[in-house]
């Protein structure tokens, strides 16, 4: 008889557990994920030295200069390059024309670059991405770029100078 008073108070502490009071409330999580779109370079000097008229450099710098674009947008994105001016000291010139950039990808999209591209004003593709790199955190996609500098054998002496842009269009 113990055993069925003790069985039945046991029932009824565990049904009476079953029915408690319960109240939910709710709070909103939200987060912002900030967009991402940059492009570095791991080195900003491109020094051709002392040259003699009609003098060609190439693989400069030797190490090349490393163009790391990321992007977190899902959207295809392009590299281009191009250069601010003409080499200019005053009014002395070195065209365009004799400026060359060159280089490879480690990236998966298409890598426009003929190793003999000549530099212009306007920018040119030289990277296109394929869909999946639109996402390419934390790494992000590389690029590399080495230049090539033909003096022409007429060219006056001069410090010049001119600025290489690269520009990241999505």
């Amino acid at each position: 008889m113990k055993r069925l008073v003790l069985g039945l108070f046991l029932l009824v502490l565990s049904a009476s557990s079953l029915y408690a009071a319960t109240t939910i409330q709710l709070a909103v999580a939200t987060v912002t994920v900030k967009s991402i779109f940059e492009l570095t370079l791991d080195r900003t000097d491109i020094d051709f030295g002392a040259m003699r008229p009609g003098d060609v450099k190439y693989d400069i710098p030797p190490t090349g200069i490393k163009v790391t674009s990321r992007s977190n947008s899902g959207q295809k994105w392009s590299l281009k390059v191009s250069a601010a001016t003409d080499f200019r000291d005053g009014d002395r010139v070195i065209e365009n024309q004799n400026f060359y950039w060159y280089g490879w990808t480690e990236g998966a999209g298409k890598w426009y670059g003929t190793g003999e591209d000549k530099f212009a004003t306007l920018p040119i593709t030289v990277y296109e991405s394929t869909d999946a790199e639109g996402i390419n955190l934390p790494n992000g996609t590389n690029n590399f770029f080495k230049f090539k500098l033909a003096l022409p054998q007429n060219q006056r002496a001069g410090q010049y100078a001119t600025l290489v842009k690269f520009t990241l269009t999505e």
